[in-house]
């Protein structure tokens, strides 16, 4: 399996040879350039992030973080995920696609299934991974997906174990060598997905779901449900002892998801620094015989992992 991590507006190609050396098989970014913000705002996005901090705003950008991926041997991605692309943000987008391919980005992310095919039709050299925003929950879904043009699908955050290896199961049979990539650390929904429409990153420290998440890691420690000064002392401390853990994790559940037939990891990244998530997982990965309790010694939270709050896949990883 290969690790896939988001990269932030932020990030320069020291930042990616980092991440290649902690084990990073790929990368996607969201690009906004400024003539797409003139026209439409920060408000409307088209890869779902609202922050400028989360966009890469900069052809010059662009391309030294392609660059620096392809200087390590690994491919790059575009997320053109919202919802709802009108005629006119289409315009747009395919402008941003051309400029973003011919800077050296190998696929694109979307969400909105009439996009897909226009995409597939074209950009014929580029690979279509289907957003895990997209709203993919069953094996018809997918199978829309793959007939449209899609050669990767990223399984929702919220999808749930059960009906993740339903759907894989049928999808492998009916599909073979396809791509399917799914969430593994970092930055949860309160909601899901598809059907959300808060950002999960205005504010890194509150935000409406990593507000959330707060709650629920203090909650695990006795707390109340409601944050008192201490309370949220105690959630900065966290934050700033253990970074890497901005949400969930699925790192109990990676063999199962190897057996299962996953080929990518996700981590999302695009609002934090993913360099300690992806060391992990890369442990989990290169250790022979890794399981659920090397994953928790890995955690160092035991009272968190037994509680499952923060777990991706909490039937799979156990009580």
């Amino acid at each position: 399996m290969k690790i896939v991590v988001g990269l932030p507006g932020t990030a320069d190609a020291r930042y990616v040879r980092r991440l290649c050396e902690a084990g990073a098989g790929g990368f996607f970014l969201g690009y906004s350039p400024s003539d797409w913000t003139r026209e439409f705002g920060q408000e409307f996005s088209p890869n779902r992030r609202y922050r400028r901090s989360s966009q890469v705003s900069t052809g010059r950008i662009l391309e030294e973080l392609c660059a620096a991926a392809h200087g390590c041997g690994r491919p790059i991605s575009i997320a053109f995920n919202e919802h709802l692309v009108t005629p006119r943000a289409w315009e747009k987008g395919r402008r941003l696609i051309r400029e973003a391919r011919s800077a050296g980005i190998s696929g694109v992310i979307v969400a909105d299934p009439s996009v897909i095919g226009i995409v597939s039709e074209e950009f014929p050299d580029l690979a279509i991974h289907v957003s895990g925003d997209a709203g993919l929950y069953n094996a018809a879904a997918g199978d829309l997906f793959f007939s449209l043009g899609a050669s990767r699908l990223i399984f929702p955050r919220e999808i749930g174990w059960k009906n993740l290896l339903a759907t894989m199961s049928s999808l492998k049979k009916a599909r073979g060598s396809r791509e399917f990539e799914v969430f593994v650390m970092g930055e949860p929904c309160v909601y899901d997905g598809a059907r959300c429409f808060t950002e999960h990153g205005y504010s890194l420290d509150r935000d409406f779901c990593v507000g959330h998440s707060a709650k629920i890691l203090c909650r695990s420690r006795g707390r109340p449900q409601y944050m008192t000064p201490r309370e949220d002392e105690f959630w900065r401390q966290y934050r700033n002892r253990r970074p890497w853990l901005f949400g969930k994790c699925g790192l109990c559940a990676i063999p199962l998801l190897a057996g299962a037939g996953v080929t990518h990891l996700k981590v999302p990244g695009r609002a934090s620094d993913a360099l300690a998530s992806v060391r992990l997982i890369r442990r989990m990965l290169d250790v022979s015989g890794a399981d659920r309790a090397f994953a928790r010694t890995l955690m160092g939270m035991p009272k968190l992992c037994e509680s499952r709050l923060l777990c991706y896949y909490p039937e799979a990883c156990g009580a």
